[in-house]
This record gives structure tokens, sequence and C-alpha cells, in this order.
């Protein structure tokens, strides 16, 4: 008997996981990629998915928003790695946008292989030449207008 009220309460949780999560996505602070999944699919009808609260992400956590199919924010992401950057690319929604100020040549390398509608990088404050270079061989990448270059 005892066994059984474990498991359920085990189970109860996980279904009302979902429930933890701020009833404001922006007010997210940090996910984990269990969590990071279960937002995505608990939210797979609703066009626009903001999370700018988060600060920073990992790789596995990329991996999960990436399969949002709608428009994600992630302004609150002033820098990425080259991992994360190798995952976000795989994202198929209508539109990511990230808040990085500034980018390296090998984050630049991996977003430029973008294969989605739209890649909003408009909180760039300065780009080095040859970053810049990059980043525009992909049309579906939007840059601010009049970029300061290095």
């Amino acid at each position: 008997m005892r066994y059984l009220i474990i498991a359920s309460l085990i189970l109860c949780c996980g279904f009302c996981h979902a429930e933890d999560f701020p009833g404001d996505t922006r007010d997210i602070k940090s996910l984990t990629a269990e969590q990071a999944a279960e937002l995505v699919a608990t939210n797979e009808e609703w066009d626009f998915l903001y999370l700018n609260g988060l600060t920073s992400i990992d790789k596995d956590v990329a991996k999960e928003l990436a399969k949002h199919k709608g428009n994600l924010y992630l302004n609150g992401l002033t820098s990425i790695d080259k991992d994360v950057a190798k995952e976000l690319v795989g994202f198929k929604g209508w539109r990511l946008v990230l808040g990085l100020t500034s980018i390296d040549k090998t984050v630049a390398i991996e977003l430029a292989k973008f294969k989605g509608s739209g890649l909003g990088l408009g909180g760039l404050e300065s780009i080095d030449q040859d970053v810049l270079k990059i980043l525009k061989t992909n049309p579906a990448i939007e840059l601010p207008k009049n970029i300061p270059t290095q």
C-alpha cells in the first residue's frame, strides 16, 4: 500500500509540474532541459513564446526550445556559446529573436547555418567586419541597421 501511495504522489507531481511555471513566461529565470521540453509541449498552440527572463541556457535547453513552432523570444540572452548556437540553428518556427549584444566568430559561423524563417539579432551593439560578413551570408538573419563595425 505504501508503494502505491508513493507512486501516486510521484505521478501526481509529474502532472502538476506545468503549474510550477509563472503565469507569464517572461518571468521564468532558468530552465532545465526537461522543463524546456515541457514548456514547449504545453505551449504548442501558442504563436509566441516569450522567455526574456532567461539570461543563460545550456545546449540541452537550447535543443528543446528550438522545437517551438511559433515565435521564440530570448531577448535576455546577451551572449551564447558555440554549442548553444549549434542547437538554436535547428529552430524551425517562424521567428527566433536573441538579445545578443556581441558575437564572436565561432558563434557567427554556427548562426549562419540557421534555416528558419527569421533570426533577429537586433541587440548587437557593434560587430567585427569578419563576423558581419559571415552573418550576411544568410538572408534570414536580421541585423540592426547601421551597426558600428570594429
